[in-house]
Parts: structure tokens; C-alpha cells; sequence
């Protein structure tokens, strides 16, 4: 419970010119000797960063272009892979210090420790800012994806750039305890999972009347709750693994790793969190890309020959003509009840 109470792990620089005073998100002092396991752990970091932020780019590109999802979610996800290349160029100057390739300069350190410790915040904001979105989703279900809201999109794009700054400038000139850093993270993620649970449920219920009563049904609106559904049982399931994975880091940091190990400090789990984001960021867009090729989505496929060679055949189901006699079904029996 001691490190709980303790500062954010990150080290303090003192600068001779200018005078400055800030904290890096590098969780050791740049004057300590690195030990074997903290030298590979930086090695293969600063090899995959480049082709993680070529991947991810790539693959929002592809997500963006082809609009597998609403334009505000798109917009999220695009800011999120700014701030994710930023963060990972940042990361990459701080690595090369580290490892002695060039001299630290103060400026350039400082402005690497604020873009790093802004997408700490912004990959924790994310989160809430997408429960934000479904809800207005769920809110204006009849029209959200045929009517453009252009204040709604200005505000997630002022919340998820702007809010991040103060409370990044205050992690780096401040001190205050690690309990505050986590509690906040876990009150973001364990509360929008609250909301996009009650969400989900929202939306299943309305399906569930749509289906019951035809006077209710728009093509708009199922197509809507469709979309909602969807996107918040994959956002439940995101949120379940960032509880599990926070989980875990409270564990790593409570439970008594130095009597039994022997280590001196926790500098390694602290690097392993960033090589695992490294990591990360390249493993979800192959298996989100890999979903994305066998089940055969046309547009995927279209933009990713160069990498398959020629292109299968998309295997998605054709319409069948079930659906479009259900559809005119439904039409003219909300027709009909409406002369009544």
C-alpha cells in the first residue's frame, strides 16, 4: 500500500538552462546503469515502435475511408492515432536518450515527457468520450446517422484534445499520489461501463418494441440500434479487458515483488507497460484487420490487395430474399395501420 501512496513513478529532471523542473514519464534516472533486462526491454521497444505506429495509422486510414463506423466514432479514433504517433515519436526521443544514442536537450525533453503523459490521459479518456458518443447515438436513434450534428463532434474533439492539457501540465510539474492517478483511470473505465451496459440494454429494449410494434419501425431507426448494439457489445468487451489489465497492474504494484524477488525498485514493470503499448498497437489492427479479411469485407479487401496479392472473393452472405419480403412485409403493414 506504500507505492500506492507514493508519487507518480516517473523521474524527476532538473534543468541548469533553462530552469526548469519537470517530470519523465521514463520511470528511471537517466544517470542510473541499466541492467541487462531493462536494456532489452528499451531494445526491442525502440524497434517496434516505427512499424507500430506505421500498422496503426494504416489501419485507421482503412477504418476512416471506408466508414465501418459512424463519422464521430471515425473522428475519435483518428484523434486517438494523432495523439498515439506523437506520443510514440515522444517515446522514441526518450529511448534514444536513454540508451545513450544522442544527448538529452531540456526543451526537447520536456515538450517528449508532455505529449507522452497527455496520451496516458487521452488513451484513459477515450474511453468515456466513446460511452459519451453511443449515448447521443441512443439519444437521437430516428436520424443520428442520416443528420450531421456538427456541435456534437466539435465537442468530443475539444474534450479529447484540449481537456488532456491542463491535467497533463499538472502530472508534470506536481507531485501527488499513484492511488489518484489509478482511482480516477478507474473510475473513467468501471463508469462508462455502467453507462454502455445501461445503454445496451436501452437499445435491445427499443429493438425488442420496434419488433412488436410495426407503427415504430424506420428503416433509419433499426439500421441505428443495429449500429448501437453492436458497437457497445464490442466497447463492453474493450472495457472488461482494461478493468482485467488494471487489475493486474494494481496487483504488480501492492504485492511484495521485493522481499520475494529481491529487486531494488519496480523500474522493470514500469518499462514493461510501455512495451506492452508498443505491442499493442501492433497486434489489435492485425487481428482487428484479420476478422476484417475472412469474413470478407469488400472494401478491406479492396485496400489491402497490395498486401494479399489478389483479392478472395468477399464471403459475406448475399441478401437473401427472406429479408427483402420481411422489409416490404413490415412497410405495408405500417402502411395499413396508418389509414386506420
Amino acid at each position: 500500500m506504500e507505492i500506492l501512496l507514493s508519487p507518480l513513478p516517473f523521474i524527476t529532471y532538473h534543468s541548469q538552462f533553462p530552469n526548469l523542473t519537470f517530470k519523465i514519464p521514463i520511470y528511471i534516472d537517466l544517470d542510473q546503469p541499466l541492467d541487462l533486462i531493462l536494456k532489452i526491454t528499451f531494445y526491442i521497444e525502440l524497434v517496434i515502435l516505427i512499424p507500430s505506429m506505421i500498422i496503426l495509422s494504416y489501419f485507421v486510414w482503412i477504418v476512416f475511408t471506408l466508414s465501418l463506423l459512424h463519422r464521430n466514432i471515425s473522428f475519435i479514433i483518428v484523434l486517438a492515432a494523432i495523439h498515439f504517433n506523437i506520443s510514440g515519436v515522444s517515446r522514441f526521443y526518450i529511448l534514444l536518450v536513454q540508451l545513450d544514442f544522442i544527448e538529452e536537450h531540456p526543451l526537447a525533453l520536456l515538450f517528449a515527457s508532455f505529449s507522452r503523459i497527455e496520451f496516458y490521459i487521452c488513451a484513459i479518456g477515450g474511453y468515456p468520450i466513446v460511452a459519451f458518443e453511443r449515448f447521443f447515438a441512443t439519444y437521437y436513434v430516428s436520424d443520428y446517422e442520416n443528420t450531421t450534428r456538427n456541435w456534437l463532434l466539435s465537442i468530443i474533439i475539444l474534450v479529447h484534445t484540449i481537456l488532456p492539457l491542463p491535467l497533463a501540465y499538472f502530472t508534470l510539474m506536481t507531485d501527488y499520489p499513484l492511488i489518484i492517478a489509478l482511482g480516477g483511470s478507474g473510475l473513467a473505465v468501471i463508469g462508462s461501463q455502467i453507462i454502455l451496459h445501461v445503454l445496451y440494454e436501452f437499445n435491445v429494449n427499443e429493438s425488442l418494441k420496434m419488433k412488436k410494434n410495426p407503427m415504430m419501425y424506420t428503416l433509419g431507426k433499426k439500421f441505428q440500434l443495429e449500429e448501437n448494439l453492436h458497437v457497445m457489445w464490442i466497447l463492453r468487451g474493450v472495457g472488461i479487458i482494461l478493468i482485467f489489465l488494471a487489475l493486474i497492474l494494481v496487483v504488480i504494484l501492492i504485492f511484495p515483488w521485493k522481499s520475494i524477488i529481491g529487486f531494488q525498485n519496480y523500474t522493470d514493470f514500469y518499462c514493461s507497460i510501455d512495451l506492452l503499448l508498443a505491442l499493442s498497437s501492433i497486434l489489435l489492427p492485425i487481428f482487428m484487420g484479420h476478422i476484417l479479411y475472412v469474413k470478407g469485407n469488400p472494401g478491406f479487401l479492396r485496400k489491402t490487395q497490395w498486401i494479399f496479392g489478389k483479392s478472395k472473393k468477399s464471403t459475406l452472405p448475399p441478401v437473401k430474399d427472406v429479408v427483402i419480403r420481411d422489409e416490404t412485409r413490415l412497410y405495408f403493414t405500417q402502411l395499413e395501420m396508418s389509414w386506420r
